[in-house]
């Protein structure tokens, strides 16, 4: 026998708490210059890939960032991520080739629904909870969400790159308040950094559904989504789900 619900909507973070990246950035840069006759070297392309992700994480934390608030700027730090990266490798790369890269990370085809997602979300949604998604990602996120049968699932989106507002601002959760309908004691936010999730949603229940982070990543933050490169290097626990479902007493429908 089910307990009293405690809440009457989930918000969920999407790019690494319900979705993967089928290729991340070494291997979409390595397949772009394998169609030019160049195998980058291993160890130099680990390296490339790691200054990039500094690059990236530095945007991320800089005080006031603005970056993830309009498609343009997101946009932008994605092309200073692959130009350099291509650079480091010693390869000459122009605009286009950034968008090449770009496009192919952010296709819908490059996504993958986490195994016990859309159980979970069929579940909750049965129980008459509102589901919606609150990310960190360009307008391009709803195109993703349909395409992998997501979004037959949700009430809600907020999508930074379109409302003008990023985690972990309490714009944006307010905005995620106020798209679920309901009152900031009634709705738990489930994702997987604790800088932008956790304590974005700090006030009302954010949940660190962290998957769950090393203590050093769980101390800094993790970064947005979608990051350009891939997630950071975490191990995935899908028990996450178990502990979303322990937040909304529904411990006994989620099978991991």
């Amino acid at each position: 026998m089910f307990r009293t619900r405690r809440f009457a909507a989930v918000s969920f973070d999407v790019g690494f708490t319900l979705i993967d990246s089928v290729e991340d950035a070494p291997e979409i840069v390595t397949a772009l210059l394998a169609e030019r006759n160049i195998v980058p070297d291993g160890a130099l392309l680990a390296q490339a890939h790691h200054r990039a992700e500094q690059l990236f994480l530095e945007d991320y934390f800089r005080p006031l960032s603005d970056t993830w608030e309009a498609d343009e700027r997101i946009l932008r730090l994605y092309h200073r991520y692959y130009v350099q990266l291509l650079d480091d490798l010693g390869v000459v790369a122009s605009a286009d080739d950034a968008q090449t890269i770009i496009d192919r990370y952010l296709a819908p085809t490059n996504w993958r629904v986490y195994p016990a997602v859309l159980n979970t979300l069929a579940l909750l949604k049965q129980q008459g909870y509102h589901l919606g998604i609150a990310s960190d990602w360009g307008s391009g996120l709803p195109r993703i969400l349909h395409t992998l049968g997501l979004s037959r699932y949700l009430d809600w989106a907020v999508v930074s790159g379109v409302m003008g507002f990023a985690k972990p601002s309490p714009q944006f959760y307010q905005l995620v308040v106020q798209r679920a309908g309901v009152t900031s004691s009634d709705i738990v936010h489930v994702g997987d950094s604790y800088y932008a999730d956790v304590r974005g949603a700090h006030g009302w229940h954010g949940s660190a559904d962290d998957r769950l982070a090393p203590p050093n990543l769980a101390t800094a933050g993790r970064a947005a989504d979608p990051r350009p490169g891939g997630p950071a290097p975490t191990a995935r626990c899908d028990g996450a789900y178990t502990r979303v479902a322990a937040q909304v007493n529904l411990h006994s429908l989620i099978v991991c």
